[in-house]
């Protein structure tokens, strides 16, 4: 008691009830994941119920106060606008505000303020949330503060005045009263501020914010719903953003519960992105679940507005009820998503776009014929794609889309053939993609084919219910899959088309004969086929196709047959040089040992012409055909199977040819091939320089017969054992050598044979493919091959595979597989003093390769397999300034993209370089201004009186990639596309519903 018998709490009363709390707080603390300053908050309240104990807690628990520091601050920060705002004591308020700024000063921290107000009997009550993180941490203090009256101007500027490090104001949910023009002096390092606008509110007071330096994200709310669009974008084309600050972007956003209220928005070039959608999670990032539409803008604030036309001429006001829409100025996109009840003809307006240059159109409405009467080129305005996903158009479209004489990238549905001759007078058309639905053709409609085909300068597809023809016309490749029950008549038309040079046609079976088809070609003199690819044909008799054997231009033939009669008449062909008769690319089995049919007719007439090179069959050989097929002096590749391996008169004829390349496939692995390679061995004149064994592994019994054939340069197979293998020493003259992993599972060690190639192997090695995994100790025996120019191989996750790098003359190395990083080799590779590696390819999985690999200054060639995430380095390779040629693949592993803006440097330092490819998978794809950018750098840096162009080859797995739509100098650089057509599978076209904005 004092003097006056009041109750007084000394200094170390005060320490004990101080202590007693916190011991109270880490108990919770022990009981509970919640995060510390939570369990902390009966500790906050009381240091700062009086100025005394916040000192008094910083001196003698200095520990928890700086782990409390924080927390805090947000006490302090609610506390001091309780003080200015609710007026709820008489404090010392000087005390607090100097405590926060030695807190600011010693622990830098941000704060955002987030303000609302809910209902509570029948009041609207306002509320602030106060946020603090600290720079060096990722976890927020938050407090709360209701609020005693209306969120005012001036009650805005005591706080901001208050917190000179505000980062984020969020203004979302209430409409202060009054002018917020005010509290812009208080806010210079504001960085995101969200506004919404009122019935009555002033739009003309934003203005001044657009020179924060500081801002970053400015978004304002429920401009469609305030009846103010046109005050606010006249006030908007005054604002103006100085280039030295950065970047801003002004969005508005509106959530639309009415569909029947139109939406106005203003087509300035500063707009860069705008949607009208249904999308789930922006109705929950809006706190509005009965959002029926959501409205998206944004206009960059730092671009220079030179727009000529009145606001009123930019204006433009849609229907919102009828349409979808998602528009993006850095593509020149704009997507559209009708229904039934759309009235797109009243989306003519929206050709004011800024930059407009591509259109995608999703399902059915009314005819929208006038709308693309509104994309006719006018102006500066050039409609460059055009993509209609499930619309079907009809006379009067055809006629208004054939009127766009700029649009060079095309796909869309007919559903009349007549209709597409309109497409005739696209004179720019480079890439088309058409199907016809629910027409049957006939002679008179299938001349048009060939017409439109030859118009589309680069790719064209069209596709009904019986075929569907790709015409690739850079590639001179004509491409066609027949469907079900077509009469071949109908694509002989298809002749007529001036510089095919290859013919693919694949079938479902049973299909009609084609012979007509190919009498077509034959007999017509712009037929210059030199190219036919049938191995997609299922179950064909060669008599339905016999035709083609007229056809007297062909050099390389590829076919699947079921039946082989009157396959003879091929030996009428004058110019055939490869024939290539199988099934399956990797199996290749069509017929069995009990075939009774004898190629003997077709080999008699292939010797009597002397022309043919190469022949490759999945038919076992009987004797008398391998005599015959013996007898063809021009022969020098030959691949097949044999029925009988110890016929040796035959053998001894085979081995007795001029055939230099041998391809002996195995259908039993049992089977011994013994006598076979006995006949080449004992043959003192054979020609067989590259030998190659499929499907089955080597005995020590054959390969003692090949280590005779001294002629033998190239070896390619699988070893039983590595005593079988190490045979290959015996080899004196051989050059390339391929090893396979052993067939059945079994494991072989090669250690021994990689020991005897280093010291027993003549000089002569200069190739070596090893497909089997290999570690250091391999490694060690691999760079002991002086001799070895080119090396491909199986990597193990092993330490020291860098001593790879001392092969003294490798100048290619080639990395099938890895499962882990080995930027150490690449590191060794490039610390040589005379560095001999020219080409590399392998696989990366992290972006120290990259950086290893782009100090390897003597590479020329470069194929990377990208099988990490997005790499951020891929520029360090404009370092190899030797670089002719390069290659990235996204491989298809998640999430592993090519960020082609990052390879722009390449292209300005690698000034030697011939050829660029880039595949990107699924969901891949270039950068949309990608090819623009490279044909402006290439402009700067190379001389096309010296240089030819650059290839760049992008190549894509959707069916219709976004193409550069930007002018180019053909001079400079060609641009290739790869990308999926339809598929091989003639089906309908669905008439379901597509993705919101698919590709």
């Amino acid at each position: 008691m004092d003097a006056n018998g009041q109750f007084v709490l000394t200094e170390k009363c005060f320490l004990e009830i101080m202590n007693y709390v916190i011991v109270n707080c880490k108990k919770k603390e022990q009981c509970s994941w919640l995060s510390q300053a939570y369990h902390y908050d009966d500790l906050i309240n009381l240091v700062l119920a009086h100025e005394p104990l916040l000192d008094l807690f910083k001196t003698h628990h200095k520990q928890l106060y700086e782990e409390l520091v924080l927390a805090l601050a947000c006490g302090v920060t609610k506390l001091l606008i309780d003080l200015r705002v609710n007026k709820s004591s008489n404090r010392n308020e000087l005390f607090f505000i100097s405590h926060l700024k030695t807190i600011r000063e010693e622990n830098p921290f941000a704060v955002e303020l987030y303000f609302g107000h809910r209902r509570d009997n029948h009041r609207d009550l306002a509320y602030v949330i106060i946020g603090i993180k600290g720079f060096t941490t990722d976890l927020k203090n938050f407090a709360k503060l209701m609020l005693n009256g209306n969120i005012t101007e001036k009650v805005l500027e005591k706080i901001c005045t208050l917190i000179p490090n505000l980062k984020k104001l969020n203004l979302d949910k209430i409409v202060p009263d009054g002018s917020l023009s005010s509290i812009v002096n208080h806010c210079g390092n504001l960085e995101v501020l969200r506004i919404t606008l009122g019935p009555g509110c002033d739009v003309t007071q934003f203005a001044s914010f657009a020179k924060l330096p500081n801002l970053k994200k400015f978004t304002i709310d429920k401009i469609q719903k305030s009846g103010s669009q046109l005050l606010f974008f006249n006030d908007l084309k005054r604002w103006h953003r100085p280039k030295s600050l950065r970047p801003l972007t002004l969005t508005t956003e509106d959530r639309i519960m009415d569909e029947s209220q139109p939406i106005t928005f203003a087509t300035f070039d500063s707009l860069s992105y705008l949607e009208i959608c249904e999308l789930l999670d922006k109705r929950k990032m809006c706190n509005s679940p009965n959002s029926n539409l959501f409205f998206i803008s944004k206009y960059d604030l730092n671009q220079e507005l030179k727009d000529s036309c009145s606001v009123e001429e930019s204006l433009v006001t849609i229907a919102s009820n009828q349409v979808r829409i998602k528009f993006d100025r850095r593509d020149g996109e704009l997507v559209i998503k009708l229904n039934e009840q759309s009235y797109i003809s009243q989306l003519g307006s929206l050709s004011k776009l800024p930059n407009l240059s591509r259109l995608v159109i999703h399902q059915k409405c009314n005819t929208i014929a006038h709308f693309l009467q509104s994309m006719v080129p006018k102006g500066s305005f050039a409609l460059k794609s055009i993509k209609m996903n499930y619309q079907t158009l009809d006379q009067s479209e055809c006629i208004e889309l054939a009127k766009i004489e700029s649009v060079r990238f095309l796909e869309c549905n007919f559903f009349k053939w007549h209709l597409m001759e309109s497409l005739n007078q696209l004179t720019n058309l480079q890439h088309l993609r058409i199907e016809v639905r629910h027409d049957v053709i006939d002679s008179n409609t299938s001349r048009l084919i060939p017409k439109l085909l030859t118009v589309c300068q680069v790719q064209a597809s069209i596709k009904c219910e019986r075929f569907h023809i790709v015409f690739k016309k850079k590639e001179k490749k004509l491409e066609i899959y027949v469907g079900v029950n077509l009469d071949a008549e109908l694509l002989t038309p298809l002749a007529q088309l001036s510089g095919v040079s290859t013919l693919k046609i694949s079938a479902w079976p049973n299909f009609k004969s084609l012979n007509s088809l190919f009498e077509a070609f034959a007999t017509c003199n712009f037929s210059a086929i030199e190219e036919i690819n049938l191995k997609e044909l299922e179950e064909t008799d060669f008599e339905d196709i016999s035709k083609m054997s007229e056809i007297q231009t062909i050099k390389k033939l590829t076919g699947s047959f079921s039946n082989l009669n009157g396959i003879e008449k091929l030996g009428n062909l004058n110019n055939l040089e490869d024939l290539n008769i199988f099934q399956d690319e990797n199996i290749g089995i069509v017929f069995t040992k009990d075939s009774n049919i004898n190629l003997t007719p077709l080999f008699l007439k292939l010797s009597e012409k002397n022309i043919i090179q190469k022949f490759a069959l999945t038919k076992d050989f009987l004797p008398e055909e391998v005599a015959n097929v013996s007898q063809i002096r021009s022969l020098r590749k030959l691949n097949c199977y044999f029925s009988e391996v110890k016929d040796t008169q035959s053998l001894s004829e085979l081995a007795n040819s001029h055939i230099e390349e041998l391809t002996v496939n195995s259908l039993d692995r049992s089977d011994s091939l013994h006598i076979l390679f006995a006949a080449f061995s004992s043959n003192s004149r054979t020609r067989l320089k590259h030998l190659k064994i499929t499907d089955k592994t080597l005995n020590i019994a054959e390969m003692s017969e090949i280590s005779k054939i001294h002629g033998l340069t190239k070896l390619d197979a699988g070893f039983c054992s590595s005593e079988c293998a190490q045979m290959i020493v015996r080899l004196p003259n051989l050059e390339h050598l391929v090893i396979k992993s052993c067939y059945g599972g079994k494991i072989v060690n090669f250690e021994n044979l990689l020991r005897d190639l280093v010291h027993k192997l003549p000089y002569t090695l200069q190739n070596l493919d090893l497909q089997f995994p290999i570690g250091f100790i391999e490694c060690c025996y691999l760079s002991q091959l002086e001799s070895l120019k080119s090396l491909k191989c199986i990597l193990r996750s092993e330490p020291g595979l860098d001593v790879l790098a001392k092969i003294k003359n490798l100048q290619e190395l080639i990395i099938c597989e890895t499962w882990h990083p080995v930027n150490e080799l690449f590191r060794a590779f490039s610390l040589k003093t005379e560095p001999m590696l020219r080409e590399l390819k392998t696989p990366i999985v992290c972006s120290a390769e990259i950086r290893e690999i782009s100090q390897i200054k003597s590479l020329t060639k470069l194929n990377i397999d990208f099988m990490m995430n997005t790499c951020d380095n891929l520029s360090d390779l404009s370092q190899l300034n030797e670089l002719k040629s390069l290659s990235i693949v996204e491989n298809g592993v998640e999430l592993a993209r090519i960020e082609s803006n990052g390879l722009l440097p390449i292209f300005q330092s690698c000034q030697k370089l011939d050829c660029v490819t880039l595949k990107f998978s699924e969901y891949g794809a270039e950068a949309p201004n990608f090819v623009s950018e490279v044909n402006t750098i290439l402009k700067s840096v190379r001389d096309p009186a010296l240089q030819e162009p650059l290839t760049l080859t992008l190549h894509h797995e959707s069916t219709f990639p976004r193409f550069h739509v930007e002018d180019i100098d053909d001079a400079y650089l060609n641009v290739s596309y790869s990308y999926e057509t339809h598929g091989a599978e003639v089906k309908n076209g669905s008439d379901g519903e597509e993705s919101e904005y698919s590709e």
